[in-house]
């Protein structure tokens, strides 16, 4: 876990996750859109999705989104090749 403090009232945290998770979404021109994750045994709808970038690690094509839920930015990794979503990291706002 890494963190990072800020001196007068807010505290904010990001911390490394790397869980593979539950994504469910919309197919919309061609473009994937998240709608809500399952993280913890618990159901997380997706506010806003701030970015999403297309990359590659080595021949494995990958999407990253960061989005809002309840007020905290995820970062979710999907594998196009196998289609599977993996939460890598989280910031917490105090």
């Amino acid at each position: 876990m890494k963190l990072r403090v800020t001196f007068g009232q807010y505290r904010d945290m990001y911390q490394t996750i790397g869980e593979t998770v539950d994504v469910a979404g919309v197919f919309s021109h061609s473009r994937y859109t998240p709608k809500k994750f399952m993280w913890k045994k618990r159901v997380h709808i997706v506010e806003t999705i701030t970015y999403v970038a297309d990359i590659k690690n080595g021949q494995i094509p990958l999407r990253l989104y960061s989005v809002v839920s309840r007020g905290n930015v995820y970062r979710l990794e999907w594998n196009k090749n196998n289609d599977q979503w993996h939460l890598l990291e989280v910031w917490y706002e105090g």
